[in-house]
């Protein structure tokens, strides 16, 4: 941890000129390896049929009533919009405010 520490350091106080380079690397780095991840998740994957998609509701999870079980499986879906909603939400008052 230290180690990380005093190299980020280093690179922020006496590599600053690395900085646009680093992050560009990186940059690249993310498109990258998410393309590397999603081609073969998309070929290798086992198919489903449309109908069974948008018809079958599966509550394997005990739950009585069917729309609990939805809503429940929904919420693991949005979970990781929230953040962004949020920012959006306090973001939109604040501009209005300062006009």
């Amino acid at each position: 941890m230290w180690a990380m520490l005093l190299i980020n350091f280093g690179i922020n106080v006496y590599g600053i000129r690395l900085l646009p380079t680093l992050q560009m690397i990186g940059g690249i780095f993310h498109v990258a390896f998410f393309v590397i991840l999603v081609v073969p998740l998309v070929l290798l994957s086992p198919r489903s049929t449309p109908e069974f998609v948008f018809t079958e509701i599966l509550n394997e999870g005990g739950w009585k009533n069917n729309g609990i079980s939805w809503c429940l499986g929904l919420l693991t879906v949005t979970f990781p919009f929230l953040g962004f909603e949020y920012v959006i939400c306090l973001f939109v008052p604040l501009y209005w405010l300062n006009g």
